[in-house]
């Protein structure tokens, strides 16, 4: 190969575009980049077309389902510990694949927040015969569930989400507890199905 082939080869391989991945919360790929940022250690990921800042979160899966038939108990379905530093805001996202055996049952999720002093909210969307309904609920360590008392529109399962924003000034937390119950307490049984995830990110 000619002088000039092997710097035309050089030059391609300078601009085309390499990807970055993050798998299991690990960065992959040959451009990554890390940086001492106060005293974080964020990361910084360069991909095709686009660069972020910020710290790689991986999804976590529920591996068995969960089910609840009391009516009058909660069962938990995610134990999410949070990060206790001061300055960052912490969001959780969850997906809730969840059904009922019976189509007149509704079900009601819910979160609560460890420690004194937690500052948060989560935005609930639940699925129903009408409209999908949205509920705010301010974090503390009793927080009530959405009282949903509209039933899902079919016995197969649906996705119910949860988004929570907990405050940079909150140091005391040290969980997120995501838990669901039956509407009434005739025997009927509401499951949270494997494969319901959560994904914890701190900025």
């Amino acid at each position: 190969m000619s002088w000039f082939g092997l710097w035309a080869l050089l030059c391609l391989g300078l601009a085309w575009p390499v990807r970055s991945e993050v798998l299991d919360g690990q960065i992959t790929g040959p451009e990554k980049f890390a940086s001492n940022m106060g005293t974080d250690g964020q990361t910084f990921i360069k991909g095709p077309l686009v660069w972020g800042l910020g710290t790689p979160t991986s999804r976590v899966y529920l591996e068995a389902d969960v089910t609840e038939a009391t009516g009058a108990a909660y069962t938990t379905i995610f134990t999410i510990p949070l990060t206790m530093t001061t300055g960052k805001e912490q969001v959780v996202i969850a997906h809730l694949i969840q059904s009922t055996d019976t189509a007149t049952t509704a079900i009601q999720n819910r979160a609560q927040i460890s420690g004194a002093n937690a500052i948060g909210v989560c935005t609930f969307t639940s699925i129903n015969t009408t409209v999908n309904q949205f509920t705010n609920i301010v974090l503390t360590t009793t927080s009530a569930d959405t009282a949903q008392a509209l039933t899902l529109p079919s016995t197969d399962p649906v996705i119910q989400k949860v988004e929570c924003a907990i405050g940079a000034s909150n140091t005391n937390a040290t969980d997120l507890v995501l838990s669901f119950q039956a509407e009434t307490a005739g025997g009927e049984v509401v499951t949270t199905h494997a494969g319901s995830w959560y994904e914890h990110i701190v900025h």
